[in-house]
């Protein structure tokens, strides 16, 4: 056998092993999940109704009882969900354009419901300055039993390109036409990007963006000023809500599972996701700072991604980012509820014997704290990374010892190699002595 044939089978062999290695890796590593962009796609269970070459006028849809349905025209999508049949009539202007609009109805009777999408407010009805260029002119043949959802897709870039402004969609607002002025209700962004709304009633309807949302009486919680401005947001958990506050502004924001308190010396721009099983009745945060300056803050009810769980946390984690290195002084502050704690933890907890703590790269790091008179537990601080509270006197469970056996999974996992390089091996002894 000649040296370049030899080379050749060692090459084929050292392929074999590294290809089937890489199999075998490939059954261990999950994909990352991808990015989901635009308005949520149509679900399947829905009825699809395909007019994407034409925009509606006087377009007559029968609704029946059974199922969600979803009407695609070429400027927009409707969806319908009602407990009742329908008749609809569809209009909508040149230039108008809407990415998704749902509507789910509980009616006390079968109704016909004649729609008008414009790009202007109906005749002899004024344009309100903050309003969006979407108006929707609903009318019913009956007002009698009517309850409805309705939920608008909210695309920014859309917005902002129509408007030639950013809109802060925490501002925005459903607004009907009350006969003497458009009067905004209760609205929220959900999770999926979406406006929403409860009416029982049907008239002309716009969307807002409010110069400041309806306040509400300072909570009565520990910590919180008497008098200091709140707003309401009691409807929603917080993802991705956007808020810009002015310099020397204090504000509350009741939340669905927590209320939080800023303040700042400069102007700041704020960015809060919470997660579904975080719940704090109160989290505070002052900073002072020589600019203005942004914040990403990401709630947590399990430690973030490559950070070290303790069980001496108090089970919630604070992932905090600013924009700016310019130095700043700030002071964390969380409300502690002895009661509510116990019971969540299952265990009795001292809170003298809490303090704030941040993940310093490798570990965590305590800090010097302070319980107020409110039981709220306070830190002063001049950075921000990932923060949580926990209790000085609980040890940290023993980490097994690096000669200790490895998980089962482990092994399996090393008798899998080894049983390829074994066979790689042998193919190539046999290569070898066939060519002899």
């Amino acid at each position: 056998m000649t040296g370049k044939n030899l080379v050749s089978k060692l090459v084929i062999s050292s392929l074999i092993v590294i290809l089937t290695l890489g199999l075998i890796g490939s059954f261990t590593v999950l994909a990352a999940r991808p990015e989901k962009y635009g308005p949520p796609e149509i679900p399947s269970i829905a009825q699809r109704y395909n007019m994407t070459d034409v925009v509606p006028h006087a377009y007559v849809h029968n609704y029946s009882l059974g199922s969600m349905q979803a009407l695609q025209f070429r400027n927009m999508t409707m969806m319908f969900n009602a407990n009742r049949d329908m008749k609809l009539n569809i209009t909508a202007d040149p230039g108008f354009a809407m990415r998704q609009l749902e509507m789910n109805l509980r009616l006390t009777d079968s109704l016909s419901l004649k729609i008008h999408a414009r790009i202007g407010p109906p005749e002899g009805v004024p344009r309100p300055e903050d309003g969006l260029h979407k108006y929707l002119e609903i009318e019913p043949n009956s007002t009698s039993g009517i309850r409805a959802t309705m939920r608008l897709y909210i695309d920014h870039e859309e917005l902002q390109d129509e408007l030639g402004r950013y809109v802060e969609a925490q501002r925005l607002r459903w607004c009907f036409w009350n006969g003497t002025a458009w009067d905004p209700v209760t609205s929220w962004m959900d999770r999926e990007g979406f406006l929403v709304c409860n009416t029982s009633h049907f008239s002309s309807w716009t969307v807002r963006e409010m110069k400041k949302p309806p306040t509400i009486p300072s909570p009565n919680i520990p910590g919180i000023p008497a008098h200091v401005r709140a707003y309401n947001y009691t409807m929603v958990t917080p993802e991705g809500f956007k808020w810009t506050m002015q310099e020397r502004e204090q504000a509350v924001f009741a939340f669905k599972n927590m209320t939080m308190m800023f303040n700042c010396s400069r102007n700041l721009e704020l960015n809060i996701t919470a997660g579904p099983r975080v719940a704090q009745r109160l989290f505070s945060l002052e900073v002072h700072a020589g600019e203005a300056m942004r914040l990403n803050m990401r709630i947590h009810a399990d430690p973030p991604t490559g950070i070290q769980a303790t069980n001496r946390s108090m089970g919630t984690y604070f992932e905090i980012e600013p924009n700016a290195t310019a130095p700043f002084n700030a002071r964390l502050g969380m409300l502690i509820e002895k009661d509510a704690l116990e019971a969540q933890l299952g265990r009795e907890i001292d809170p003298l014997e809490l303090r704030w703590a941040w993940w310093n790269g490798t570990a965590w790091e305590e800090v010097e704290s302070t319980l107020t008179e409110d039981n709220v537990l306070e830190a002063e601080t001049g950075h921000f990374s990932t923060w949580t509270i926990v209790e000085t006197s609980l040890t940290e469970p023993v980490e097994p010892t690096p000669d200790e056996p490895d998980p089962q999974g482990a092994q399996t996992n090393w008798f899998l190699i080894g049983g390829v390089v074994v066979a790689s091996v042998a193919a190539l002894v046999y290569l070898l002595k066939k060519n002899r």
